[in-house]
């Protein structure tokens, strides 16, 4: 069957089909949108809009990590490979540009650069998560729960605010595929399993068998 990308999707085509559709018109206005972002960032250097240039300048890590850093400090979250203008270097660019150097350039694109400044939770193998909660017992003298808002970046080695314990408890429970986390688990579970292994090298005759 043919489809015509521009035509309604009608009550004959199946599933997959509907989907395709759905996805090429999205893809056909993001473009169309980044079109007119770049046209903008063009029509500026023609009028000579202050710290915007024609030709892009060699690639600069340094400053891209710079514009990066005020994106953080400016909306409090890393920005990411959507559309949108942005200076770097006091050049205008736009952050899908920006990803794409990266990733040429053999840094794995901006989601790795984000990862590397602890903008952004990292994969959390069991034994990771297995840590946090260690240490978090520690300075609190009970296991964390995955209630709330509660902060759990600083068991993650990342900034304020990127790593809350609910997000844990999802990774454990649903699987989170880039940690090798196949579900099934709570943090509930894994401070038993704990307790039961550590009963068991404080006593030999306690069973330390994984439930």
């Amino acid at each position: 069957m043919t489809i015509d990308y521009y035509e309604a999707t009608g009550p004959d085509m199946s599933a997959t089909e509907k989907l395709l559709v759905t996805a090429r018109r999205i893809e056909l206005r993001l473009a169309a949108i980044e079109g007119h972002l770049m046209a903008a960032v063009e029509a500026a250097s023609k009028l000579g809009g202050a710290g915007v240039q024609r030709h892009a300048p060699p690639f600069d890590p340094t400053a891209v990590e710079a514009a990066v850093e005020t994106y953080w400090t400016k909306h409090g979250r890393a920005p990411h490979g959507a559309l949108g203008i942005v200076t770097v270097g006091g050049v205008a660019t736009t952050w899908r540009a920006i990803d794409s150097r990266l990733t040429r350039s053999g840094g794995g694109g901006l989601v790795a650069l984000v990862r590397a400044l602890g903008m952004r939770l990292d994969a959390t193998p069991l034994g990771v998560i297995k840590q946090a909660m260690l240490a978090y017992r520690q300075d609190h003298g009970e296991w964390p729960k995955p209630v709330g808002s509660e902060d759990a970046s600083p068991y993650f080695d990342v900034r304020p605010g990127v790593a809350r314990w609910p997000t844990i408890e999802r990774r454990l429970y649903g699987g989170h595929k880039a940690s090798g986390l196949t579900g099934g688990w709570t943090m509930a579970r894994l401070a038993a399993e704990i307790d039961r292994q550590e009963a068991a090298a404080a006593s030999p005759g306690v069973d330390a068998t994984p439930r």
